[in-house]
């Protein structure tokens, strides 16, 4: 499965559980099945042929949303960017200034009332979000020139500078801003777009490397050893293949509550603690 150099640092313990090469790869295969299903039902994991142009007040209203898509559904996440964007805090050339030098009780009362009589915030963040919002729109504003496409502004080559700069933000972290770059991708064409998808890396969350080591894709359910080990599979599609396992960990393969009747690896899979 892997070459002398890659496995030397493994012992017998960590790699008792792990399936042959030939078992690995129809595991693979069908993770990208179940990524060709979800997809069916989800624009946001369709690679854009024409990918969408990315004017200022849409990027202005993506970055609320991805600051916005926590702990709520996607749907109102997003409309309540575009909503924020279109309704507060103008003009729009000076969108992020007016909200980094306003009082904090106007951004509070705006960011609790503002969508419709109601919180952009879930009720747990209803508290933090505003202190996000502030504090991202000063960065945009002294590091971006209050443009955030240039958060996105790389090379296939430096793709991964999208997810760490995306991180640097407070109230932003590794799920969110691994979702941002691989929307970013497949839908706007950032960074080369779908023909470099296979530039795009993984970034292992929780799910996933539970996902993967539990099947006996990987020798370990650690972040650190999932993200080396992945690494060396030369996977087609890194982002298809992730958003597939988080899927498969968080409906059907949870810490505590096994689903594998349901699961589409059950038939292949190691069922590892």
């Amino acid at each position: 499965m892997y070459s002398g150099a890659t496995i030397s640092h493994f012992g017998a313990g960590d790699l008792k559980h792990m399936v042959t090469k030939r078992r690995r790869d129809k595991l693979i295969e069908i993770v990208y099945q179940h990524y060709k299903k979800l997809a069916k039902n989800d624009d946001t994991l369709v690679w854009a042929s024409s990918p969408e142009k990315m004017t200022k007040k849409k990027a202005d209203a993506f970055f609320l949303g991805v600051m916005l898509d926590q702990g709520q559904v996607a749907e109102r996440a997003w409309e309540g960017g575009r909503h924020l964007r279109e309704n507060h805090f103008q003009p729009g050339k000076t969108f992020w200034k007016n909200i980094s030098s306003a009082k904090e009780r106007e951004i509070k009362k705006i960011t609790k009332t503002g969508f419709d009589n109601k919180s952009y915030a879930v009720n747990f963040q209803t508290n933090k979000f505003p202190k996000w919002l502030r504090s991202a729109a000063k960065k945009i504003s002294d590091e971006y020139n209050s443009d955030p496409r240039l958060i996105w502004d790389a090379s296939p080559e430096e793709c991964f500078l999208i997810y760490e700069r995306f991180k640097e933000f407070d109230g932003i972290g590794d799920a969110l801003a691994k979702m941002a770059q691989f929307i970013l991708v497949r839908k706007f064409g950032v960074a080369g777009g779908k023909k470099n998808k296979h530039m795009l890396s993984i970034k292992p969350d929780i799910h996933l490397c539970r996902v993967l080591y539990r099947c006996g894709i990987t020798s370990s359910a650690k972040i650190s050893v999932t993200a080396d080990e992945i690494g060396s599979f030369k996977l087609k599609s890194p982002a298809d293949f992730d958003a597939a396992c988080w899927h498969i960990g968080r409906e059907f393969c949870g810490k505590t509550d096994r689903k594998c009747g349901l699961c589409p690896l059950s038939d292949d899979c190691e069922k590892n603690e």
